[in-house]
């Protein structure tokens, strides 16, 4: 059991149990001594656990359970009246089922989540027991059930937010009718959110005929179910006066004339994969008067916007164009030639607010910057995944000055499939005194070292205002000291998944403002003192999985103001001083997948502490299957700590690791590497976890011992945790000691 534990009345615990296959009840007793302080509880993977916990006694307000298939039942009657939040996941309960003389009504219950569970009962009165719930949602569930309760989603109160997404019905009647009861029995506050996406039931005439129940909703997301196309959908949307986001995307949308007139606030409308040939035969945008401000139109069989008055009053509104995956430049066009093609989007039409157009995967044989002329304010244009035969001299001219990012990834599965390009293709790109294009991506091209000999001949104005620039996924071999000349404003540069086998002298000499390089995924093997000279602003390098075996004494000591470095996924047998004098601002290192960090191997498994010391604001360390650190080197109390970090990938069978402490969001990827759209001091939305070290003084390796601090972490033997006090970083179990077969321990003191 837990005991002995103290904290300011301000703090709560936040408990987490992960992995714990000794565990079979939790009984009240168990939290006994934190059941005051006691704010959350996580279980995950705690397969053997066979009853409901008890927690009537404590004052939690949030319970996680997940991957738990031996508890069977939902016994509310061990909740406490605090409770907030509950979200089940991946349990072995299949009945949702409670007497409402046995409970007490949840007064203070915001949040229900149930999601990845085959339901064969379901009470009607169940969400009686949430009096003032605000979120419901059931997600990727099994429903086997003849009929379900009218009163399944019925709630007291009106729902701030209701999402049933990714459920399975297995009764055919279900399909039909459930669309039907869900919409016309659910409560939902005004400006409420609804979304029914995944669930491929059936949208009938009556289920069009109850939408009345929720037209007080700002968003509707219906993606993934099917209208009954044998019926006149009328004015489905009437009265529907708060809606702002509607999503009917592969829904099989009746194609009636008018559709949408009714929605008088609309900004977002989403109909893609509805396949849609001709918007003009049919104008279902017909005397729609709201503001919208995007329309997704993508992975219809369209080959032509139409030009009806209908969408020329759309174009003075839209801001986002979305029109991914049509036929527009289709084989059955009957067209003399390349230039004869028309433009996706007729050249009468002007979108004085558009500020993002998606061409990617139109079938586009030509593209002509003339195209974009009407797009005063564009500022996105991706024009990728075409069947662009050649990239012309005229393919540029006269696009619009207001463009900031050009993507067009060539999707070349083959030499032969890749697009010829015309050395001069450049010149015209951003031509004339406005141009504002900052990025450029030119991925999947099977383009050669030659590109960067075009890209030299950009304007100048163009050089200027150029700031990312992505030539990811070519088959760039080499670079010399002339390729990079002329980017000198370049702040980003991506040459990851190339062919680059060395670094030649003075390469980078000529960016001087660059920020972030990734050349991982290259065939570098060796880095040698001087080659990122003139690298004098780089914050952040990614060098990950590139094979690389060594780097030259102090090869990076010139990258002064480096704080990301990434050197995942190579073939280094030990940490090399790539540092000497260098190093100062450094945060975050990563060594995951290397030779050298092993879970069993010792010394070689291990890192030695003593050369990171010159790494004066190292903050988090990186590796795989073991431990990481954190220095926090400002604490109030004038004391540093070290946080250790485990990788939060999915348990292994017989997986050591037995505690789960959650401690914010990292800096970099769930694999230690740079993501592509990683900026030095941001965040990623993958989340970690992490258990704390206490440290007194950060110069003294001797004092750097593990110490599980209740508030975050629960660890099941705290005995085997305390291993790091010499002079290596190690996995969390000691590998001189440590034997990866053996039986947990049994100690009911730390517990």
């Amino acid at each position: 059991m837990i005991k002995n534990v103290s904290l300011p009345d301000s703090k709560g615990i936040n408990l987490f149990i992960w992995s714990s296959t000794d565990i079979v009840e939790l009984e009240s007793g168990v939290f006994s001594p934190i059941q005051k302080q006691l704010k959350s509880l996580h279980l995950y993977n705690v397969s053997n656990l066979i009853n409901f916990p008890v927690l009537r006694e404590s004052q939690i307000r949030t319970l996680k359970i997940q991957l738990a298939p031996g508890v069977t039942q939902f016994n509310a009657e061990l909740l406490p009246a605090t409770i907030e939040k509950i979200v089940l996941m991946a349990t072995g309960i299949t009945q949702l089922q409670v007497d409402l003389q046995e409970v007490i009504p949840m007064q203070n219950m915001k949040l229900f989540a149930f999601a990845h569970h085959t339901i064969t009962g379901l009470s009607n009165d169940f969400m009686d027991i949430f009096p003032n719930l605000e979120t419901l949602t059931f997600t990727d569930n099994i429903v086997s059930m003849a009929r379900i309760p009218d009163s399944l989603f019925t709630t007291k109160s009106l729902l701030k937010t209701f999402v049933a997404v990714n459920n399975t019905f297995t009764s055919t009647f279900v399909q039909q009718q459930l669309f039907e009861t869900i919409i016309e029995n659910l409560n939902v506050d005004n400006g409420s959110v609804v979304n029914l996406a995944g669930n491929n039931l059936q949208i009938t005439k009556d289920a069009v005929t109850a939408f009345s129940s929720i037209n007080t909703t700002r968003k509707v997301v219906f993606a993934g179910n099917q209208f009954d196309q044998f019926f006149s959908a009328g004015e489905m949307f009437r009265g529907f006066e708060f809606l702002q986001d509607l999503d009917l995307s592969n829904t099989g949308v009746p194609k009636q004339v008018g559709l949408f007139r009714k929605l008088t606030v609309l900004r977002k409308l989403d109909l893609s994969g509805n396949r849609f040939r001709d918007l003009a035969r049919i104008d279902i945008f017909q005397n729609l008067t709201s503001p919208l401000e995007t329309l997704d139109l993508s992975d219809n069989i369209m080959m032509a916007i139409p030009k009806s008055e209908s969408f020329t009053n759309l174009t003075a509104t839209l801001q986002e164009l979305i029109l991914r995956g049509n036929k527009f430049h289709s084989d059955l066009l009957d067209v003399p030639d390349e230039n004869s093609y028309p433009a996706p989007v007729p050249l009468e039409f002007t979108f004085p607010k558009l500020t993002r157009l998606d061409l990617s995967k139109t079938g586009l044989k030509t593209f002509k910057g003339s195209w974009t002329a009407n797009f005063p304010v564009l500022r996105t244009l991706d024009i990728s995944c075409n069947k662009f035969k050649q990239v012309t001299r005229e393919f540029f001219v006269d696009l619009t000055p207001s463009l900031e990012v050009l993507v067009m990834e060539f999707c070349a599965e083959s030499m032969q499939a890749a697009p010829k390009v015309h050395e001069l293709a450049f010149t015209t790109l951003g031509n004339g005194s406005r141009s504002k294009l900052s990025q450029l991506v030119l991925k999947s091209g099977y383009f050669k070292t030659w590109i960067l000999k075009y890209l030299r001949q950009l304007p100048a104005v163009t050089k200027t205002s150029l700031k990312w620039l992505d030539l990811s996924k070519n088959q760039i071999k080499y670079l010399d000291g002339k390729s990079l000349t002329g980017f000198s404003y370049l702040e980003k540069l991506n040459l990851g998944e190339n062919f680059i086998q060395t670094i030649g002298p003075k390469m980078f000499s000529d960016l001087s403002n660059l920020r972030w390089l990734n050349i991982s995924g290259n065939h570098i093997v060796s880095i040698q003192v001087g080659e990122f000279a003139g690298l004098n602003n780089l914050q952040l390098l990614d060098l990950s999985n590139n094979g690389l075996l060594n780097f030259g004494l102090g090869s990076l000591d010139s990258l002064k103001e480096l704080t990301h470095l990434y050197l995942a996924g190579n073939n280094l047998r030990g940490y090399i001083g790539m540092f000497v004098d260098g190093g100062k601002k450094l945060r975050h290192l990563s060594l995951a997948r290397n030779p050298f960090i092993s879970l069993y191997t010792y010394p070689t498994g291990c890192v030695d502490r003593k050369d990171l010391i010159p790494l004066e604001n190292l903050q988090f360390l990186y590796i795989d299957k073991a431990v990481s650190l954190y220095i926090d080197h400002g604490n109030e109390d004038g004391r540093a700590k070290l946080i250790a970090k485990m990788r939060a990938t999915k348990p292994e069978p017989r997986d050591p690791y037995n505690f789960d402490c959650q401690f914010g969001i990292p800096l970099n990827g769930p694999d230690g590497t740079a993501p592509d759209n990683h900026e030095p001091g941001g965040f990623s939305e993958w989340m970690d976890d992490f258990l704390r070290l206490t440290v007194f003084d950060p110069t003294d390796l001797t004092t750097r011992t593990f110490v599980a601090m209740i508030p975050k972490c629960i660890a099941y033997n705290d005995k085997q945790v305390r291993n790091s006090t010499t002079n290596f970083i190690c996995p969390i179990k000691d590998p001189k000691t440590f034997d990866p077969t053996a039986k947990k321990p049994a100690d009911d003191n730390n517990s």
